[in-house]
């Protein structure tokens, strides 16, 4: 029996995904770096700044690697502070299980996400939200280790939980953690396939209530 939702922010609550290629794009020409979507999604997309920005310049030079990062951190915060997406589908869902007994959570890679949720007026629907990893000392998805955590705070057994993600590094983290995982369809799953995870085009309450 499911107890527990948790959430992927970026890409699943809210269509963020593409501040953060924007902002890259934009720390990235400090280095002269034009970064190309399929580089940003197999080598920035949820890693923490230090190793996607590392990765991207062929580098460990903390000056230019601070610099990409704030700077990052700061055309980010201007793209949110502007306006804040929210997916439909994704909102009506939310609304429909916070009536239940579930528990609800966000498990994101991203440091901000309590400042993205609270602007896009959603912080209260959660019982917890997790930013990052760099308070934690945890690994970043595609290891299991975010949720893992939040499955501790929340006192839930991964068979009592269920996982909405989008990428397939939020999915193979999910799957290891050893809860279900649905993956929500937003142009970048290239028809992924596993016993554990059900891929649908959004997300309804009649879809995940066949599954709790």
């Amino acid at each position: 029996m499911i107890t527990t939702i948790l959430f992927d922010m970026d890409g699943v609550i809210t269509n963020t995904e593409k501040y953060h290629f924007e902002s890259w794009q934009e720390a990235f020409k400090l280095a002269d770096i034009d970064i190309t979507k399929n580089n940003y999604h197999e080598h920035v997309q949820a890693r923490n700044h230090q190793q996607a920005i590392s990765a991207v310049i062929g580098s460990n030079d903390k000056k230019i690697i601070e610099l990409i990062s704030q700077t990052k951190r700061q055309v980010y915060k201007e793209r949110i502070n502007k306006h804040v997406d929210v997916y439909q589908d994704t909102m009506n869902f939310i609304k429909d299980v916070k009536q239940s007994k579930l528990k609800l959570a966000v498990v994101s890679a991203s440091s901000m996400a309590k400042e993205v949720l609270d602007k896009a007026g959603l912080l209260g629907y959660f019982d917890l939200v997790i930013e990052g990893t760099k308070d934690n000392n945890l690994r970043n998805k595609p290891y299991p280790d975010l949720y893992l955590h939040a499955m501790a705070l929340l006192e839930s057994q991964p068979e009592e939980t269920l996982i909405i993600e989008d990428s397939l590094s939020g999915i193979k983290a999910g799957i290891k953690s050893g809860a279900s995982v649905i993956g929500v369809e937003r142009d970048k799953l290239d028809d992924f396939e596993h016993k554990r995870c059900t891929v649908v085009p959004k997300i309804t309450t009649d879809l995940v209530g066949e599954l709790i």
